[in-house]
């Protein structure tokens, strides 16, 4: 399986004057339960102590980051390998802070790699980009063709609920799931800021959005036209903007909203339907979800 890597170079202009932080982590089957074997950091991001709720020993592990958020030049990457046979969910305490950045981007890089006969739930809270900010985002998912996977990546722009839009700045986002190293989906997403563009706005781009989550699931026996009929389904009782495709396989659903809190529910919600389809059992929430 190739592996795509997003390393922090330190000649990098971008982040000459940023902090660089890394978690390396893998998790491994041992036994009856899957283990966290790696968990090598540089800088303040961490794990805590593994979880098992479930009956088959699937991990259930939250990464930390202390600062609670990114400024400029900023770069944090999390590195995650699940082995052949191992079994992991992978949340967030709390949202990703991208902070004003003026003069250099700031940069969360994700990179996930699902081995054979392995299964991988990515679950974070959302990531605020703060009014000003130039953030870059990054979600690299690599599978092997007989692996197992739910992931998310959502994101806010500005926080109206603190009254502060998003004027000024620019967000890029990139996804990319690979497929025994094939390339099965790629898209990037760059919205400039409303004193900027009318891009946010606008009815040709986000129609006055400012939240938006992209959920993508992969099974080896793929998702037929009735699964995307039935995800239409479980969505049509929120009152949001929602598209749901099936491409090659790969299930991928996007809804936007005014605000993030508004796409959580929704995406837990699709996730508890398409758990038992997915992986063949029951939802069993991560405990920081009910705090």
């Amino acid at each position: 399986m190739i592996v795509s890597t997003v390393d922090i170079q330190p000649d990098s202009p971008s982040l000459e004057f940023g902090w660089r932080a890394r978690l390396d982590l893998t998790i491994a089957r041992r036994g009856e339960r899957s283990v966290a074997v790696r968990r090598r950091h540089v800088g303040p991001v961490y794990i805590q102590r593994p979880l098992y709720p479930e009956l088959d020993g699937t991990a259930h592990v939250m990464l930390l980051h202390p600062p609670g958020g990114v400024v400029q030049g900023d770069e944090i990457v999390f590195s995650v390998a699940v082995e052949p046979g191992a079994q992991a969910l992978i949340t967030t305490p709390s949202a990703a802070k991208l902070y004003r950045s003026p003069d250099r981007a700031s940069r969360q890089s994700v990179q996930l790699c699902v081995g054979r006969g392995s299964s991988l739930e990515w679950l974070p809270q959302e990531a605020i980009v703060f009014d000003g900010a130039r953030a870059q985002t990054s979600l690299d998912l690599d599978l092997a063709a007989d692996a197992r996977a739910i992931a998310w990546d959502v994101w806010m722009l500005g926080r109206p609920a603190s009254g502060e839009s998003f004027q000024h700045g620019r967000y890029d986002g990139r996804l990319n799931v690979r497929l025994d190293g094939r390339l099965l989906w790629h898209e990037r997403t760059g919205v400039p800021g409303a004193g900027d563009s009318p891009m946010l706005d606008a009815t040709w781009g986000m129609g006055g959005a400012r939240a938006m989550g992209t959920l993508v699931a992969y099974r080896p026996e793929g998702f037929d036209e009735a699964t995307v009929t039935d995800v239409r389904s479980v969505l049509a009782v929120y009152d949001l903007a929602v598209g749901v495709s099936a491409v090659d396989g790969l299930l991928v659903v996007r809804v936007t909203a005014r605000e993030a809190h508004e796409i959580q529910p929704p995406l837990r919600n699709l996730w508890v339907w398409l758990r038992p389809l997915v992986y063949d059992k029951s939802a069993v929430a991560p405990r920081i979800w009910a705090t």
